[in-house]
């Protein structure tokens, strides 16, 4: 037999599979950690044709891709696939932007990089929050917004979903809603151009940071009242935006109503971010046994607000199966909602809550 080569990290769950595979076929194997080394990770990246995840494995020269598709083909072992639970795998990705005051330029610069994430392969495309608009105040948002029936987006956005046959998620655009505020809501649109599903930010970004930094959205911004969830062929995602990761409450009422995945569309500040972005989201994606795709703004804009950038995509075991830096452009993933299926079997704490008195 040729020789069988494995990349994998210690922390993913799949590359204990995969090894326990081979070695159960008696096939000697050469593994390659690339937790720490990055010259093996893009060596891997290269020798896949752009793989992202843990683990690959090639047979000579061969890519014959991770152990899910090992068990697929052999019908053995535990792990069930998304097929034999209804649902089938697909490539998502997340368009990392940096978003100014021109709202036709964004939506241009938004939509070269959808189509750019759909060339890649990508069924399920999403984009940061504030996509079409990073004004330099509260007051100039409002004077740039649009109530829902006129925001120049929409259309836009809706016409190129059905053009490239995606769902797409709008991370959020300004909406007003009144003289006085807008609402930051997320659409989500589906292969034939229609709004599936629409989310206003429920908990609004009121802070005083050390770096000195000021934020009062509710000044501006009408906080929601109401969590959503939207069905996709896939299975159900819930729909949240940035501030919200902050609290998990929202996001396990999300998963116990069957929610895979969880969004998070984010514009968070470059001081925050470094602090607390992979903390937060990976947390989110472990205590949920949710895959999280959190697409970000990133860098430093017209009106000199940094955000942080630093897009990601995390598996429900917490891997990071795909993550930006702080320029503009597009990550994928290859999304399997079996591996929601496993990581739930394996800790089921989502069936775990118990009243409790105090404090």
């Amino acid at each position: 037999m040729s020789k069988v080569t494995i990349y994998t990290t210690p922390i993913c769950p799949y590359c204990v599979r995969a090894k326990a595979l081979l070695k159960k076929k008696g096939a000697a194997f050469e593994e390659i950690d690339v937790f720490m080394d990055s010259d093996a990770r893009a060596q891997m990246q290269a020798k896949s044709h752009g793989g992202r995840t843990v683990p690959q494995i090639f047979i000579g020269e061969t890519h014959v891709g991770g152990c899910d598709d090992l068990y697929r083909a052999r019908k053995q072992g535990p792990a069930r696939s998304a097929a034999a639970n209804g649902m089938t795998a697909f490539r998502a990705a997340c368009v990392q932007l940096r978003s100014s005051d021109d709202v036709a330029e964004n939506i241009r610069v938004t939509s070269e990089f959808v189509r750019e994430a759909r060339g890649k392969g990508a069924q399920f495309v999403a984009t940061p929050e504030n996509t079409t608009l990073m004004a330099p105040d509260g007051g100039a948002k409002l004077a740039s917004s649009y109530d829902e029936a006129h925001d120049p987006a929409l259309p836009a956005f809706a016409a190129l979903a059905e053009e490239l046959g995606i769902w797409l998620l709008v991370g959020s655009l300004a909406i007003k809603v009144s003289d006085t505020k807008t609402a930051n809501r997320q659409f989500l649109i589906d292969p034939k151009g229609r709004v599936a599903a629409r989310y206003s930010k429920i908990h609004l970004f009121d802070v005083d940071l050390p770096s000195g930094e000021k934020y009062r959205e509710s000044n501006t911004v009408a906080g929601g009242d109401e969590a959503v969830l939207a069905d996709t062929p896939w299975g159900r995602i819930g729909l949240t935006i940035c501030y919200d990761m902050r609290f998990p409450q929202l996001y396990r009422a999300l998963a116990q109503k069957g929610a895979f995945l969880l969004t998070a569309p984010s514009a968070f500040t470059e001081t925050t971010g470094k602090a607390h972005w992979h903390i937060l989201l990976r947390a989110r994606a472990i205590e949920n046994g949710a895959f999280v795709l959190a697409p970000a703004q990133g860098g430093t804009h017209a009106n000199g607000r940094k955000t942080y950038g630093h897009s990601i995509i995390v598996a429900p075991w917490g891997e990071v199966l795909a993550e930006a830096g702080t320029e503009p452009g597009v990550i994928v993933a290859d999304i399997d909602p079996a591996a929601v299926t496993e990581a739930r079997a394996r800790v089921p704490n989502l069936q775990h809550d118990r009243p409790f008195h105090g404090p």
